[in-house]
């Protein structure tokens, strides 16, 4: 036979009058809720605000209310480092812009700004931008959740100049490329637009 205590230090014997008597009473504490509530009319009134202000940052917060996030950018360069552009990080490159093609250009300066140079470029293989596009139209198309990356074997790097030839980023010379140093041999300010 199952036993139960009651306050007053009582047995109960039967467990369907201690579930009853407990679910009867609506103990909060000492005080129940019905007296919680009649003693602290404004009880309720504070919880709805509360829990209205609450579900509305989270709203406005988590962009559940339509608000477009911003998107990055980054520099670009269509003449092989001669001059830089701003667009979106999204756009992949290799890319058309205005006839010619773009490489993502990693710009950065010696002198806190104030004269500017391309360190490196960048682009996918043909394989990788294609491969990366296709999981980006999935996502967009909520066909799939699966984060988009991009692997050392999906880029190519090269110094700027007609003369410097693409190199996988995965090949140990890259890391001469992409180890980018001020003529004084100092470390260099990497830049972002």
């Amino acid at each position: 036979m199952n036993c139960d205590f009651k306050r007053d230090g009582s047995v109960y014997s039967n467990p369907e009058i201690v579930l009853r008597s407990s679910a009867a009473r609506g103990v909060v504490g000492s005080m129940s809720i019905r007296e919680a509530l009649s003693r602290k009319p404004w009880l309720p009134v504070v919880a709805a605000v509360l829990a209205l202000g609450t579900s509305g940052y989270f709203i406005t917060h988590s962009g559940i209310s339509g608000q477009q996030t911003m998107e990055a950018n980054a520099y670009f360069s269509a003449d092989d480092g001669q001059s830089t552009f701003v667009a979106p990080m999204s756009n992949l490159p290799p890319f058309d812009q205005g006839g010619t093609t773009a490489y993502r250009a990693f710009v950065f300066s010696c002198d806190n700004g104030s004269t500017r140079f391309v360190g490196y470029l960048q682009r996918y293989t043909p394989d990788a931008r294609r491969r990366i596009m296709q999981k980006l139209a999935d996502r967009q198309a909520g066909i799939s959740h699966d984060p988009v990356t991009a692997g050392p074997r999906d880029t190519e790097v090269k110094k700027p100049g007609s003369g410097n030839s693409w190199v996988s980023s995965a090949d140990p010379a890259a890391a001469k490329i992409v180890n980018v140093t001020c003529r004084d041999g100092g470390n260099p300010l990497p830049l972002l637009p």
